[in-house]
């Protein structure tokens, strides 16, 4: 049964922290002094409980809240990782896709993020959904996340709210009540390639996957290779604006190398509609536009090796040495010959039904 005098039953899609805090200040206490009486002298809030949490502490969790140690895991970013990078989820180390919190003691890096529109209802919390990095923006209300207060510029952390002024929809630095935040509107592009990593999260349905990738983790991988792909864009000129223009996406801005996990949801967003548009090519649509890019294989994957099956299949159409580099802008809607490369591909498509 557990020994909490209130003990709030965890939402859809919450984080465990969220959680915690929320049972903290039911329980008429702050999320520090709240996990002391849980956990004793382990500084809960120094680590990053969402991402995993050790299991004697689990276990001494369950003991308190009467709650499933599964059940507990499961509000954790833990079982949803491991279904995309099952064999590389090493503890002392960054997570590819997680945003990470970073920080000192209890002070964070990166503030909690979401929307506002959702905070505008209670009960107020924070979701799962929000620390995965593709996820930019509420699938619900269609705008970017955010995860600072528009007033004062502090990033979100509700486990520093104190027992008197318990409230995690206001900002604890200023008091700025963050329902009010201004909201941006999301792409569709970006909202459709979100949704389709969520579904596939659940389902693992590989029918509605791109370019005939079978696998949830390969199909990660190839959404996380053309975000690298276009960030490392900037690098060559002719690349970064024909790109620009073919996708109408501004990745002027994206030139420091941050790793993707660490940029802003806007960001992020625009990785996502990039990378969400070329998704949509067909394979020799795709292989056509890294041809007039006049990339190299060398080149495609100078800045991203990959060993998936669809990123080497269509490497391989790509030539081993650029000879001729275009001084024009390549992508016009003229009518062209197809290349020889494109069109084996396209043969290699329709083979099976002749």
């Amino acid at each position: 049964m557990g020994n909490w005098q209130f003990n709030l039953p965890p939402l859809t899609d919450e984080l465990l922290s969220s959680w915690l805090i929320r049972n903290a200040i039911a329980n008429g206490s702050d999320p520090a002094h709240f996990t002391i009486a849980i956990w004793d002298k382990w500084r809960a809030w120094t680590i990053d409980l969402d991402r995993d949490i050790p299991i004697d502490k689990l276990n001494e969790l369950s003991l308190s809240s009467g709650l499933d140690q599964n059940l507990l895991q499961s509000m954790t970013l833990f079982p949803t990782v491991s279904k995309i990078l099952p064999n590389s989820l090493n503890k002392l180390t960054a997570w590819k896709w997680v945003i990470p919190t970073g920080g000192r003691n209890r002070t964070k890096v990166n503030g909690m993020h979401f929307c506002p529109i959702c905070l505008s209802n209670k009960p107020y919390y924070f979701k799962k959904s929000g620390r995965l990095a593709w996820n930019t923006a509420c699938s619900t209300h269609r705008c970017l996340l955010i995860s600072h207060c528009p007033k004062c510029n502090t990033m979100i952390s509700p486990h520093l709210v104190i027992y008197d002024q318990p409230y995690i929809n206001l900002c604890h630095s200023c008091g700025f009540n963050l329902v009010e935040s201004p909201t941006v509107k999301a792409s569709d592009d970006a909202l459709s390639l979100q949704s389709l990593l969520n579904e596939a999260i659940i389902t693992e349905d590989s029918t509605c996957f791109p370019l005939d990738i079978k696998d949830i983790k390969d199909l990660f991988g190839v959404v996380r290779f053309f975000m690298v792909f276009f960030l490392s864009s900037y690098k060559n000129k002719h690349i970064a604006e024909s790109l620009s223009i073919k996708f109408n996406v501004n990745l002027s801005e994206h030139k420091s190398n941050v790793m993707m996990e660490q940029r802003t949801s806007n960001e992020r967003h625009t990785l996502m509609i990039a990378t969400s548009l070329i998704l949509k090519l067909s394979k020799h649509e795709l292989i056509d536009l890294l041809l007039s890019l006049n990339l190299s294989q060398e080149a495609f994957m100078r800045d991203n090796k990959s060993n998936i099956a669809v990123i080497q299949k269509i490497n391989s159409y790509l030539p081993r040495i650029c000879r001729n580099k275009r001084k024009s802008p390549i992508l016009k809607n003229k009518i062209t010959p197809k290349s020889k490369a494109v069109v084996d591909a396209l043969f290699e498509d329709i083979e099976p039904y002749l």
